[in-house]
């Protein structure tokens, strides 16, 4: 009972670490792309070093518990593994077909930052009438590019707001569908080893963050409700203790070896999908000079480095 007590906060703890990510969004600058990408960066560098690292050969040490060879093991746990992407990337096409992406800016097209200035010589406090003179004279800006920098006011226009809910909304869930198997992985981890339960529950945290800041910011953009954004950021890490507690209460009977080795091997698959797919492209959509990201990403594989060896004393 202990220990299923100790699963289930660890589980908590790194669902409602997308809370500490909400909670920064109310406090940081909005329009800080570069800020933006350097959280999901260095999410990504967490998650793809604990995958190849440490989760992987988890999943290769319980096929061997389990009775299987060296070779066989080894065999098995690649091929979970790659399971596990293809299943990431079957939920990211059904997501994608639920909430008609397609409507939403790529992913991979660089944003440029709301507070960069307007073309030079046109005073964005003027009056909105503009003169159409004055905006063709502006060197390399359209007549109507520039009236429409003159005109930008600092909020988000509301012709934007539904493109941005979009996002949030698509966010959320995508953040929430792959919290659940990760909340099953953690839990089921903690239950089998502790430290290692705690390993992979202080790298779900990290990446947790920035995931809240994911689905924070938008809403915040859109509606400028800070309530809003922080609970859409909760409901999504809600999942992450709700999808342990089911695991283990329907696999409790079954769990061994074999169990471990699937999940362990699947999960890691998914956290490479996720890092690869997600989190690195949306980091160089908001940072397309890779100021940061690249560096980020460094520096994420670098604490989760830290915390393995820390763990491993």
């Amino acid at each position: 009972m202990g220990n299923e007590v100790f699963a289930f906060c660890l589980t908590l703890g790194a669902g409602l670490a997308t809370t500490i990510g909400a909670s920064l969004a109310m406090v940081i600058n909005h329009e800080n792309n570069r800020l933006f990408a350097a959280c999901l960066s260095l999410a990504a560098g967490v998650m793809t070093y604990v995958s190849f690292v440490e989760i992987f050969f988890k999943s290769r040490d319980e096929y061997e518990a389990h009775g299987w060879s060296e070779a066989d093991a080894n065999t098995a746990a690649s091929l979970t593994f790659f399971f596990g992407i293809g299943a990431s990337i079957l939920l990211e096409t059904v997501t994608n077909m639920l909430f008609k992406r397609g409507k939403i800016k790529s992913a991979r097209e660089p944003i440029e930052a709301a507070s960069s200035p307007g073309p030079v010589g046109v005073n964005p406090q003027q009056d909105t009438n503009v003169d159409e003179v004055t905006l063709q004279n502006v060197e390399g800006t359209p007549a109507d590019e520039a009236k429409e920098a003159a005109q930008e006011p600092q909020q988000v226009k509301k012709n934007e707001q539904g493109d941005m809910l979009q996002m949030a909304a698509f966010s959320g869930v995508a953040i929430a569908a792959h919290n659940f198997p990760e909340g099953v992985a953690t839990f089921v981890a903690a239950m089998e080893d502790p430290a290692f339960g705690a390993t992979m529950a202080i790298a779900i945290a990290i990446h947790n963050i920035p995931e809240g800041l994911a689905v924070a910011i938008p809403i915040l953009k859109a509606t400028n409700s800070r309530s809003r954004a922080f609970f859409w950021a909760f409901l999504s890490g809600v999942a992450e203790p709700v999808g342990g507690v089911l695991a283990w209460l329907v696999l409790r009977n079954f769990i061994g070896p074999l169990v471990f080795a699937m999940l362990f091997g699947v999960i890691g698959g998914v956290m490479v999908h996720i890092s690869i797919r997600k989190l690195v492209p949306t980091a160089f959509r908001y940072d397309p000079e890779d100021t940061v990201s690249s560096y980020s990403f460094f520096a994420g594989m670098a604490v989760m480095a830290a915390s393995l060896v820390i763990f491993g004393y």
